[in-house]
């Protein structure tokens, strides 16, 4: 990867603000920002449906036939895609991360 980066001082009231840019067609702090970000949001929405699918089972009275079991296997569904998201999105970082070394 080739680029040029120019320094120079930032013009301001403070002394001593400085700005390094780098000359590339593509900025790489924010290029894969909106797809980590859009991973982030799945981990959540994941994390969130399991546990208010946790909450109705612990907030009901009777429970219909296999209620329980087919409940758990939604929550662990979803905590499997929330798992999975993550991983993915850790793999990503840590190559970018890698790329910046």
């Amino acid at each position: 990867m080739s680029h040029t980066q120019f320094v120079y001082p930032q013009s301001s009231n403070t002394p001593a603000l400085w700005q390094v840019r780098e000359n590339e067609d593509e900025n790489p702090y924010t290029a894969r920002l909106p797809e980590l970000l859009d991973l982030t949001d799945t981990v959540i929405d994941k994390l969130l449906k399991a546990e208010a699918v946790s909450w109705v089972l612990h907030g009901a009275r009777e429970y219909p036939d296999n209620a329980v079991a087919e409940t758990t296997a939604v929550i662990a569904d979803l905590i499997h895609e929330a798992l999975e998201a993550h991983r993915t999105q850790w793999e990503k970082l840590r190559k970018f991360a890698e790329k910046k070394r």
